[in-house]
């Protein structure tokens, strides 16, 4: 269904996020927080760790001071590659209303891994030879430090917090360039040093529950600064927002569940999807995030329920849509069932098919299974489920009493921020003051640039559904130009034939600036008398507007179009038309069937009424692999498409005489015909 990286990976261990069952309210419980460090730096002999002593490289060495520059060396296990630092949350935090209500948690560091960017030097008989020593860091074996979290619930969902302060046992491990072999280590809570005590550089760092826990998640895009007070040592943690959960299931041999649950939303239970015949458990990842994406990881073991029978199993992953989560008020929870089938579509999205085994590969008693990584780029979805079909199977529990339960499946989800800005397929339509929709001084107001937080469009690239001959990879709305379309920079990308652009008819226009004001003019390959229709009349596809349409590399695909019939620079709503509605998503979800290349007007969309005005409108035109709601105002990331946005004209025809006075108009005409042969007649007699 949707265009996705694996990438093989072999899981050796785990590290598990338990979950309360709690809907957030009054506390913040104990728990972990994942970061990642981009930057860091510690010196030695300063204020806060002494000189590293003479000998201690080897007989000779110098005593050591110094800078070391340091970066996050990505702790093990697999499959958390990232993570550099695990800080755990060790009391609870009461903060009832009324908002703001703060309070103190106490905070230990139990993982650290740092590695140097650049090699010390290291002296040898003040300064005669020199050798190079990479540095890592983490935590000594001495007991952790506690420090404290400053916590500000500012409204039920979240707040701010900063660590005041965050304390650190430094173990260092110095490894010679040019023997691997050569290791020395320097244990600062050994050598009775005190710990380093580090300070937020600021303490607005914001934070949210989760709809399923009193837990507390870190959700800024931007590293909080840490710093002891010689500022002589720095830590920059940034946000690694994983979360772990367990499942376990037991299907009969007819295919029903009889059996399971886990850690996800309570309850913990399998749901039932009759529209398309999937079970299916949720879990809870991290608020909606248009910027980042999810990778999920999952292991499980397998076998049999009963061995004499035969036995099938299918897995996919599923998770909820951008829209879901966007819905207002926000819905508490996942999107279970019941559901109508064209909900479930809008809703719920599910990957390609991850694992099939059929009776002749199943495993009679559970074995071990990994899969690859399954990747969402789109977005970061807020919740995620394991989806399964089949008979006769189990994904085991064990029981061994007096030891708690082991769940044998496991589904890590990791929330991820780029490193670079993303090329994709964005919009073209104008947005942000000063830059205006339409010469009469209207401002854009269409969802474009990706400096707004959710509100913009992008497809994910390479695209395999566009308009025209082609689409093109750009970073940001009008062609990269974003926010700018003031002074002759509007379409950018699009304007009309222009070797990108796919709109056959009418023709489109574009705005342009000079001394004497704003115009609209044609766009350069069309001519200006090409009109859309008239206000108040339905535009017919392929004889008043058509575009061409290509999912020849992909497919299915849907294809929606909106007008700005209101002139108010935004997609929504409708205008009247002598007391018929003129809805400005003129064309909703229709289906393309893949390998089509032609015009849309050859697979018979809907006409529409167009709106009560002449003059010129926006549109825009997408092609995507997913549907929108209904009235959809022209924002959402999707994994494949194209957007062009175009501005059309709409124009009455000179007046034309009404109907009910042709019967005058006859009966004046013959009496002038008649008057006229009587003056003939009398010319001719005299």
């Amino acid at each position: 269904m949707k265009p996705i990286k694996h990438i093989s990976i072999v899981i050796v261990g785990i590290i598990f996020i338990s979950a309360s069952f709690l809907k957030a309210q009054d506390i913040i419980n104990p728990g972990p927080n994942f970061w990642t460090v981009p930057d860091a730096g510690m010196y030695f002999g300063g204020y806060d760790l002494p000189q590293i002593p003479a000998d201690f490289f080897g007989p000779g060495s110098d005593p050591f001071e110094g800078q070391v520059y340091l970066e996050g060396g990505a702790l093990d296990p697999l499959p958390f590659p990232d993570f550099d630092v695990l800080i755990e949350r060790t009391t609870t935090g009461n903060v009832p209303p009324p908002y703001p209500a703060g309070a103190s948690i106490d905070v230990e560091m139990i993982e650290l891994k740092l590695v140097s960017t650049e090699p010390i030097t290291v002296t040898y008989s003040g300064g005669t030879t020199t050798e190079e020593w990479h540095v890592e860091v983490g935590l000594s074996v001495s007991p952790y430090p506690t420090g404290n979290m400053d916590v500000i619930k500012e409204y039920p969902d979240g707040g701010v917090f900063s660590y005041m302060p965050l304390k650190v046992q430094p173990l260092f491990t110095f490894t010679l360039t040019t023997n691997p072999s050569e290791k020395r280590t320097f244990d600062t809570g050994l050598e009775s040093i005190l710990p380093l005590e580090y300070y937020s550089g600021v303490n607005d760092y914001p934070w949210e529950h989760s709809p399923i826990g009193d837990d507390l998640n870190p959700t800024a895009d931007y590293p909080l600064p840490m710093s002891t007070e010689s500022m002589e040592c720095t830590l920059d943690l940034l946000p690694y927002l994983l979360r772990q959960d367990n499942f376990w299931v037991k299907v009969t041999p007819d295919g029903q569940v009889m059996a399971g649950g886990g850690t996800g939303v309570p309850p913990a239970i399998w749901y039932y999807y009759p529209n398309t015949d999937w079970w299916n458990i949720w879990f809870y990842d991290h608020p909606f995030d248009p910027v980042r994406y999810k990778e999920i990881n999952i292991i499980f073991d397998l076998g049999k329920l009963d061995p004499e029978l035969p036995s099938e199993f299918l897995m996919v992953v599923n998770w909820s849509s951008q829209w879901w989560s966007q819905i207002d008020p926000p819905p508490f929870g996942p999107p279970v069932p019941p559901l109508y089938p064209e909900e479930e579509e809008l809703y719920v999205y599910r990957s390609d098919t991850l694992i099939y085994l059929d009776n002749d590969e199943f495993p009679v008693t559970p074995q071990f299974f990994s899969l690859d990584p399954y990747f969402i780029y789109e977005y970061n979805p807020e919740w995620v489920s394991i989806d399964i079909r089949g008979f006769n199977f189990e994904i085991p529990i064990y029981e061994d009493p007096p030891a708690p339960p082991v769940m044998s499946g496991t589904i890590t989800h990791e929330c991820i921020l780029p490193e670079d800005p993303i090329d994709a397929e964005y919009g073209d339509a104008p947005e942000h003051a000063p830059n205006i929709a339409y010469i009469d001084g209207t401002n854009g107001n269409f969802p474009t640039c990706i400096d707004n937080d959710w509100y913009f469009i992008r497809h994910g690239w390479p695209s395999t559904l566009f308009f025209g001959p082609m689409a093109d990879a750009e970073s940001d709305g009008n062609h990269g130009n974003c926010p700018n379309w003031w002074q002759n920079q509007y379409d950018l990308d699009e304007c009309f034939q222009d070797g990108d652009a796919g709109l056959i008819k009418p023709m489109s226009f574009t705005i342009t600036s000079d001394g004497a004001g704003d115009h609209y003019t044609p766009c350069p390959q069309g001519q200006a008398d090409t009109i859309l229709q008239e206000p108040c009349q339905t535009a017919v596809w392929g004889q008043d507007i058509n575009i061409h349409v290509s999912t020849a590399g992909g497919g299915p695909a849907i294809v929606n179009v909106l007008f700005d019939w209101n002139h108010d620079g935004q997609w929504k709503g409708s205008s009247d038309c002598s007391g018929t509605p003129a809805p400005e998503h003129v064309l909703i979800n229709f289906p393309i069937p893949a390998n089509f290349n032609g015009p849309l007007s050859a697979l018979g969309p809907p006409n529409f009424l167009v709106g009560p005005d002449e003059g010129y409108f926006w549109a825009r035109f997408s092609i995507m692999e997913q549907p929108v709601p209904v009235d959809w105002d022209g924002h959402g990331q999707f994994a494949d498409g194209e957007t062009e946005d175009y501005l059309l004209y709409v124009q009455k025809q000179a007046d034309k005489i009404p109907l009910g006075n042709w019967p005058i108009i006859i009966a004046v005409g013959l009496i002038a015909l008649v008057t006229i042969l009587a003056i003939k007649r009398r010319l001719a007699s005299a």
